[in-house]
């Protein structure tokens, strides 16, 4: 038999498609995964806080200093380190809970996906003539509805989930090495 190539973006539409009434879910999760990518983020920049600003014994830099109240007293660089590490404590923690309610609804969205897929793989199977049904070795339809139609939730992962974190990751680094200093880039 000759095997199907699909291109990357014709195989994305169609799983698009297939997602149906699960795409809120899995636009969520996306969504929270944006969020949560872009947290994780923040503590290498909060690094280069403290090695510029704390450890130099600078304090807080001046066009930082209209956003903090003054009561707070960050031109202190010991306050600002401490301020620092609570920071990034707080966003690590904020990362964690959004990334894994995101997770969380991105995998019910592939399981739920890969149920729908095997109640269509099994209406498809049931109208298949009899000739066709007993050229699958013993098994076979079985092996289908379990295995093949329950590899959804996998592409899920592997063709959205994954790289579209991996995209959000590329550009808020390179936007952090901008920031930082544009020759980095």
């Amino acid at each position: 038999s000759r095997r199907r190539h699909r291109p990357f973006l014709p195989l994305i539409g169609v799983v698009w498609r297939l997602l149906g009434r699960h795409r809120p879910p899995l636009l969520f999760a996306l969504g929270t995964l944006s969020v949560s990518t872009i947290l994780g983020l923040l503590p290498p920049a909060a690094t280069k806080f403290a090695i510029d600003d704390a450890f130099t014994g600078r304090g807080l830099p001046a066009e930082f200093s209209r956003w903090v109240p003054a009561s707070w007293g960050l031109e202190d660089p010991k306050r600002l380190l401490v301020a620092l590490c609570v920071a990034v404590c707080l966003v690590s923690l904020a990362r964690v809970v959004i990334g894994l309610s995101g997770r969380g609804q991105a995998t019910r969205a592939a399981r739920r996906l890969a149920v729908d897929m095997r109640r269509r793989a099994f209406e498809h199977a049931g109208r298949l003539p009899l000739h066709r049904v007993q050229e699958l070795k013993s098994g076979g339809v079985a092996s289908i509805l379990r295995e093949d139609a329950g590899s959804i939730a996998d592409l899920v992962f592997s063709m959205i989930y994954n790289p579209f974190r991996a995209v959000i990751q590329l550009v808020g680094i390179l936007a952090i090495l901008a920031g930082t200093d544009w020759r980095l880039l």
